[in-house]
């Protein structure tokens, strides 16, 4: 006498895809086990109440990043003006004291022209701090979104595996 084990019985469903169609389909459609296989996966699942509070969570963080760009853009802005301004001011002064200093007149040109050059080095700079701060959020958030649906499909699978067993035992040993 042959002994069928669960193990015997699993090898069968794989060796044979039609019988395994059928038996998901007998499952599926009875109905108390197709209930059960819902309620377990629908406990597992995202709803849309998740997602919208992710997404207003990520809109939130989004509108934080772009008013702290916003002000960053408005310092510079300060900045420049007063950069600016300052050096209008420093050009009405040596053009009061340009005939008496009428020498060091090319030393100070070099010295604002290396000040402005300085200045746009520093801006340039922070404008790329600032997009890679940005990406790195962003890339930070997108494999945040990509772990989460990665453990749910594993619960999900896990969970319908733990199902399968659990009606192929009920199945071969009633």
């Amino acid at each position: 006498m042959m002994t069928i084990t669960a193990e015997k019985i699993v090898e069968l469903f794989e060796k044979d895809p039609k019988s395994r169609k059928r038996l998901a389909e007998i499952l599926v459609t009875e109905p108390d086990i197709r209930l059960a296989i819902i309620n377990a996966v629908l406990k597992d699942v995202s709803t849309k109440q998740d997602i919208a509070e992710l997404r207003k969570t990520l809109e939130k963080d989004l509108a934080r990043l772009e008013d702290n760009i916003e002000n960053v853009r408005k310092e510079l802005k300060e900045e420049i003006t007063a950069t600016k301004q300052d050096i209008a001011e420093l050009r009405k002064t040596l053009e009061k004291d340009l005939a008496r200093l009428e020498d060091n007149i090319e030393n100070v040109r070099k010295e604002l022209k290396e000040e402005i050059t300085a200045t746009k080095q520093d801006i340039a700079e922070l404008r790329k701090t600032l997009e890679n701060r940005i990406e790195r959020e962003v890339s930070r958030l997108e494999a945040e979104i990509d772990r989460l649906y990665k453990l749910l499909l594993v619960s999900v699978i896990g969970i319908l595996i733990s199902i399968i067993t659990t009606i192929l035992i009920r199945i071969i040993m009633p």
